[in-house]
């Protein structure tokens, strides 16, 4: 199993590359430095992101995710379809979603309540396939991580 210093290296090594295979290891050590990173910048800089040069490196933390999120999935054998949709649907949805918690939710429109189970169940559905067990053995998509060639 990957540790934490090597799957943060090899998740920046590798931040514009959407080809290969990554572990769960190698993704979620990844996932959660981006994700406390961009949540730090956000919350330092508050309104004035648009205007600093950290939106460049929030920007390029997320596409570092994606690219890791692309090859945790092709991991398991599927294709980079499913993140792409799961993700786009998810963040089309959280508007409309998270309109309810401002809103009264007892007030809120049955399209907004669909939204939001609709989200949910999109990002659950993609958070059940990132966390799976790697495909064993090589597949199309290149070698197992965790197999040593010998």
């Amino acid at each position: 199993m990957m540790n934490a210093i090597d799957a943060i290296r090899t998740g920046f090594a590798k931040s514009f590359q959407f080809s290969g295979r990554a572990g769960r290891a190698e993704f979620w050590w990844f996932y959660c430095l981006c994700s406390i990173l961009i949540r730090a910048i956000s919350a330092y800089t508050q309104h004035e992101i648009w205007q600093s040069p950290r939106l460049l490196v929030a920007i390029y933390l997320t596409f570092a995710w994606v690219a890791a999120g692309v090859r945790r999935i092709h991991d398991i054998g599927r294709s980079a379809h499913l993140f792409a949709v799961g993700a786009v649907a998810s963040v089309l949805l959280a508007p409309m979603a998270l309109n309810l918690s401002r809103d009264n939710p007892i007030d809120a429109s049955a399209a907004q309540w669909l939204c939001f189970v609709l989200m949910w169940a999109i990002t659950f559905y993609l958070y059940w396939y990132l966390i799976s067990p790697s495909q064993p053995g090589p597949n199309k998509y290149g070698p197992n991580p965790h197999e040593v060639p010998s």
